[in-house]
């Protein structure tokens, strides 16, 4: 199981230079945090696909040769299916919500954590867009949540 939340804190709302009255109202909070974990978790899915994926934290090691080999025998419209897609357990556990000044994206799959962190002899293959301990996001998806968060707080004034 993996679990992280998403705040915007105070000062980081003023360095959108944008009201703080706003971000005191139950509704507009909701509204852009769900709209800020909706975003992070879209960008997370992109990331399970093939390719490099450009939110991607880090790139993946290659396969070891004999499990490439069972990959490639999985194909999906004659691609072979990445690892992290292979069954959608993962892909279908994941889930984005609002609580209180939080957007949380957590995913109940137990190899939720195994496929971002590693473990044993399973390699990293980061698919959250948060830098490799998990504390910071990903430039990328730092741009692409303000610009979320933005485009709603503009609709609204």
């Amino acid at each position: 199981m993996i679990r992280l939340t998403v705040s915007l804190p105070r000062d980081q709302f003023q360095k959108l230079s944008l009201d703080v009255r706003m971000w005191a109202q139950p509704a507009v909070r909701h509204r852009v945090l769900n709209a800020i974990g909706r975003r992070f978790l879209a960008i997370a899915l992109n990331n399970m696909g093939p390719g490099p994926g450009e939110a991607r934290p880090a790139i993946w090691d290659a396969l070891e040769k004999r499990y490439r080999e069972q990959v490639m025998k999985r194909k999906f419209r004659n691609e072979p299916v990445p690892t992290l897609l292979r069954t959608g357990a993962l892909r279908r556990s994941l889930t984005a919500s609002v609580a209180g000044q939080y957007a949380i994206v957590e995913g109940d799959s137990p190899y939720a954590a195994i496929h971002q962190f590693g473990g044993g002899r399973i390699p990293p293959r980061p698919y959250l867009p948060m830098n490799p301990d998990g504390t910071a996001l990903t430039p990328y998806a730092h741009k692409e949540l303000v610009a979320v968060a933005q485009k709603i707080l503009a609709s609204i004034t």
